[in-house]
């Protein structure tokens, strides 16, 4: 029969009783520390102003980490524009649209995915 000591206090003390309950053990509490591999160094980051069309690594003003830009599609001016030039060319049968339709026509802002932060916005023309 076990004594007293070989029993353990907490659910932390105990061995996990399966698999799940090894992999979830392991996991880290704080998902802020986890790092990507792929992540380049703080050096190599593509700075703010720097930032094109598509999602790169860069280093995030607010919350002082490397991370890779989620970026957003919206709507502005040259949207508009380019549909008042399709409609001026004769698209006047649903074609004007076009430019709501595909992110072509719009401007990219960049936020990051962690603070949420914004980074920069990137005009398409």
């Amino acid at each position: 029969m076990p004594s007293e000591e070989d029993i353990p206090s907490s659910p932390q003390d105990r061995p996990p009783e399966n698999e799940s309950d090894l992999i979830a053990s392991e996991a880290p509490e704080d998902p802020e520390d986890l790092v990507d591999p792929n992540a380049p160094s703080e050096e190599d980051a593509t700075p703010p102003d720097k930032l094109r069309l598509e999602a790169d690594w860069v280093k995030c003003d607010t919350c002082s980490r490397v991370v890779k830009t989620a970026i957003k599609h919206r709507v502005t001016d040259t949207t508009w524009l380019m549909c008042g030039i399709f409609s001026a060319v004769g698209c006047v049968l649903g074609c004007c649209l076009i430019p709501f339709m595909c992110n072509y026509f719009k401007d990219v802002s960049h936020y990051c995915p962690r603070c949420k932060g914004k980074l920069q916005n990137v005009p398409r023309f």
